[in-house]
C-alpha cells in the first residue's frame, strides 16, 4: 500500500502502530504557527452517482489570536522557504444543533479538539458553533476575503452535507447550516438556503493565500471537487506554489459517529505521526496517505477519505505544508466528565461561564457541581501549563426522605423562592410580618414530625443531661388557658398532662436544651442536625402556598390541634369541630403539601434565629439578627387561636425559658 511504501522511506517511528485504534484528545495548549484553512469542504465518494443525502455535525470554530510567527520550510535540497509569512490562520466551523435537519452530536466538540490541536502548533483560529446561514456566510467571506498571500489557510467543517446528481450527470454538493430547511430528497432550493461546494470553490480560489488545506468531516461529493490519488512528494521549490487542497472524510453512505474518526486520526497526523518522511513537516498529500490508510482500518473499509484538489487548482506539484512543533500551549483546557449528564457545572472564583474544553490560564479553580435529585460537590483543582484535564464527578443520589437511627424522619426540601410574611389585609396580620422575597439556594431536609418524647428520652439517658427547666423549678404553662405562670415539679417528663407518652411532642423544653439534643444527634450520626432558620421553616410549613395555612384561607381541626377559630376567622368556625385541650401524638392528623406534619397547632417550635424586624429587600438564605434577646418560635400551638397558627404567624421568647406549649422539630444539612 502507499502507506507502506512511505513507511519504508523514512527511519523507525517511535509511536505505537496502533495508536490510530485510539481515541485520542489533545494534550497541549494555546500556540501553533498559523494555520488557515479556507473556506471549503471536503470532497466526498469518487463513485457516487445518484442522489444521496448525507448527515455531517458542521462545526465552525474561530477564534484569532495575536501569533504573527512566519513558517519558515528547509527543502530536501537545503534551500528555506519562507512560506506563510504571517502564520497560519484557521476558521474551524461545528454544527450539531440543527432547526430541520437532523442532529449531530459531538460536531462542536470535534471542532474544539482541532481548534486546540491548530493552536498548539501555532495558528490563530477562529472558532465558529452551530451558525445560521448568514452567519457561515459572512464566516467564508470574512475568511477568504481577508486574506494575504504570506498566510497558510485552513478550513474544518463537522456537520450536516448533502450531495445531489442532476440529470445531465453533474454532481453537487452543499454545507448545511442551523437554519437551512429540510424539504424533502429534491431539494431545488439549496443554493438558496445552503452552501454549495461551487461556491466554496469560487471563494477558495479568489482568496489571496498562497496554500489553502479544506478538511471536511463529512461524506461530501462534487465536481467542483476534484479527487485524485494522494502522492507523497518531498518539500522542494514547487511547494511554494498556488495550491487548493481537500481531504474529506468518506463517501456518501458512510455511517455517523459522535466521536468523529477523521478528527481523532487527523489529530494522530498533525502531532507527527503523518511525518512520512520524518523530516519535521506534515505536507497535506502526506496527510491524506496518512489518514487514508488509517482509517478504512479502524472503520473496517466503511470510511474512506478522499483528497483532491479544488476545480481551478491545477496539480503543479505544490502541497500544503504544516511545521510541526513540540512547543506547548501556554493556556491549560478543562473537561468535567459529571454524571448524570443534567449536571450544571460552574467556576466559582471566575466571571466566565463553563463549557466543556474551556481555556483557563494555569492556576487553581473552584469547581462546583449540582443536579437536582443529587447532592452537590465542590472541590478546587491544580491546572498546569499545557495541561489538557479530564475531571470525572459523580455526584450520589438524593433520597427523598431519610431515617436515621432514633426513628427520626426527614423529608427533603428543595431550593425555591417565596414571599415570606403576610400580605396587607391577612386576617391576624401582625405589624412584624414584612412581606419579602427569600431565596434559598440549597437543599436541606426537615423532621416530618416534631421531637417526640421517646426521642429525647434517648439523648437523656445516652447523655444524663439534665434539662434547664429541671434546674430553674418548672415550666411555664397556662393550665386551663388562663394567665401563663411557671408551675414548680414540671418538665419534659411531666409537663403537667394527665399521662405522657413517647410518641407526643416534647415540651417543657428551652432553646438551649434544643440545641443541645441537635448537637448530641450531630455526633452520633455523623450529620448535621440544628434547628431551622425560620425561613426555611416557613417555606417548609407553606409548602409553595401563599395563604394563611397550608390548606388554604381556614384551619380545620382535622388539619391542625389548635385552641380555636378566633375573632380573625371566624367565617372558619365550621371546620373547627374539636377542641382537644393538650398536645396529641405527632403525625396524627393530615399534613401538608410536602408531607410535613402539625406544621400548625399541637406545639410552637423553636427556630434558630433571634428575634427582630425582617429586612426590606431580597434576601437570599437568611439567618436573622446576630444577636437579641428572644428566639423565634413558629406554628402556634394547642392552646392558640387561628391567627396564631398563621403561616406567617411569629413568636418568641428568651432561649432559657421553657413552656408547656413549645417544642421544636429539626433540620438535616447534607
Amino acid at each position: 500500500m502507499l502507506l507502506q511504501k512511505a513507511n519504508a522511506y523514512q527511519p523507525q517511528r517511535l509511536h505505537d502502530p496502533k495508536a490510530a485504534e485510539k481515541i485520542d484528545y489533545p494534550k497541549y495548549e494555546h500556540t501553533w504557527g498559523h494555520f488557515v484553512f479556507p473556506a471549503a469542504l471536503i470532497l466526498w465518494p469518487r463513485y457516487l452517482v445518484d442522489l444521496t443525502c448525507r448527515s455531517l455535525a458542521l462545526v465552525i470554530l474561530f477564534t484569532w489570536t495575536a501569533h504573527a510567527d512566519s513558517v519558515q520550510i528547509k527543502t530536501t535540497s537545503g534551500e528555506t522557504l519562507d512560506l506563510y509569512h504571517q502564520g497560519y490562520h484557521a476558521l474551524v466551523v461545528g454544527i450539531e444543533k440543527y432547526d430541520h435537519w437532523p442532529m449531530r452530536p459531538g460536531a462542536v466538540k470535534n471542532a474544539r479538539d482541532l481548534s486546540w490541536e491548530l493552536r498548539r502548533l501555532g495558528a490563530s483560529v477562529r472558532l465558529l458553533t452551530d451558525p445560521d446561514l448568514q452567519e457561515l456566510k459572512q464566516a467564508l467571506n470574512e475568511f477568504t476575503a481577508d486574506s494575504t498571500s504570506d498566510q497558510g489557510l485552513i478550513f474544518y467543517f463537522a456537520g450536516n452535507t448533502h450531495t445531489a446528481t442532476s440529470t445531465d450527470g453533474r454532481t453537487s454538493g452543499w454545507l448545511i447550516p442551523k437554519d437551512a430547511p429540510n424539504s424533502g430528497p429534491a431539494m431545488e432550493d439549496l443554493n438558496e438556503h445552503a452552501i454549495s461546494a461551487d461556491r466554496i470553490a469560487a471563494l477558495a480560489n479568489q482568496a489571496h493565500s498562497r496554500h489553502m488545506l479544506l478538511l471536511l468531516d463529512a461524506p461530501f461529493l462534487a465536481d467542483s471537487f476534484q479527487v485524485r490519488p494522494p502522492v507523497l512528494r518531498v518539500v522542494n521549490s514547487q511547494s511554494a506554489l498556488s495550491a487548493r487542497q481537500f481531504i474529506a472524510a468518506g463517501h456518501g453512505d458512510a455511517p455517523f459517529t459522535e466521536e468523529s474518526v477523521f478528527k481523532n486520526v487527523l489529530l494522530q497526523g498533525l502531532r507527527g505521526e503523518a511525518d512520512l518522511i520524518h523530516d519535521g513537516v506534515v505536507s497535506a498529500s502526506e496527510l491524506a496517505l496518512f489518514m487514508s490508510d488509517r482509517i478504512p482500518k479502524i472503520t473496517r473499509d466503511q470510511l474512506r477519505p478522499q483528497y483532491g484538489r479544488l476545480w481551478g487548482s491545477e496539480d503543479n506539484g505544490s502541497d500544503f505544508v504544516i511545521r510541526l512543533t513540540d512547543d506547548p500551549h501556554d493556556l491549560a483546557r478543562l473537561h468535567v466528565d459529571a454524571q448524570p449528564v443534567t449536571s450544571t457545572i460552574r467556576i466559582l472564583n471566575i466571571k466566565p461561564r463553563f463549557r466543556q474544553a474551556m481555556e483557563l490560564k494555569p492556576g487553581r479553580y473552584h469547581l462546583q457541581v449540582s443536579a437536582e435529585g443529587h447532592e452537590n460537590t465542590e472541590t478546587w483543582i491544580d491546572l498546569a501549563v499545557g495541561e489538557d484535564r479530564t475531571v470525572a464527578i459523580t455526584l450520589p443520589k438524593l433520597n427523598e426522605t431519610i431515617s436515621n437511627s432514633l426513628g427520626m424522619r426527614f423529608v427533603r426540601i428543595r431550593p425555591g423562592r417565596f414571599l415570606m410574611g403576610s400580605p396587607k389585609g391577612e386576617p391576624g396580620r401582625m405589624h412584624d410580618e414584612t412581606l419579602h422575597r427569600v431565596r434559598l439556594t440549597r437543599h436541606f431536609y426537615v423532621q416530618h414530625t416534631e421531637v417526640t418524647v421517646g426521642q429525647f428520652r434517648q439523648f437523656v439517658q445516652a447523655t444524663n443531661y439534665v434539662t434547664e427547666t429541671e434546674k430553674s423549678g418548672g415550666c411555664w404553662t397556662a393550665g386551663d388557658g388562663r394567665r401563663w405562670a411557671q408551675k414548680p415539679g414540671t418538665g419534659w417528663q411531666d409537663p403537667g398532662f394527665a399521662r405522657i407518652e413517647d410518641n407526643l411532642p416534647v415540651t417543657c423544653v428551652t432553646w438551649h436544651d434544643a440545641t443541645a439534643f441537635a448537637r448530641w444527634l450531630s455526633d452520633k450520626e455523623g450529620k448535621t442536625y440544628r434547628l431551622p432558620t425560620e425561613a426555611e421553616w416557613e417555606y417548609a410549613g407553606r409548602a409553595g402556598v401563599a395563604t394563611p395555612f397550608a390548606s388554604g384561607q381556614c384551619l380545620s381541626t382535622d388539619e391542625a390541634n389548635y385552641g380555636g377559630p378566633g375573632n380573625a376567622y371566624r367565617k372558619c368556625s365550621a371546620v373547627f369541630r374539636q377542641k382537644r385541650g393538650r398536645p396529641i401524638k405527632v403525625g396524627g392528623l393530615a399534613p401538608n403539601q410536602w408531607k410535613l406534619y402539625d406544621i400548625h397547632g399541637n406545639v410552637s417550635e423553636w427556630c434558630r434565629d433571634w428575634y427582630g424586624p425582617y429586612p426590606t429587600g431580597n434576601v437570599a438564605d437568611p439567618t436573622g439578627p446576630k444577636s437579641g434577646f428572644e428566639r423565634v418560635m413558629r406554628g402556634g400551638h394547642w392552646q392558640a387561636d387561628a391567627a396564631n397558627c398563621r403561616l406567617a404567624g411569629r413568636w418568641r421568647l428568651p432561649p432559657k425559658l421553657a413552656s408547656d406549649a413549645v417544642g421544636f422539630r429539626l433540620v438535616m444539612v447534607p
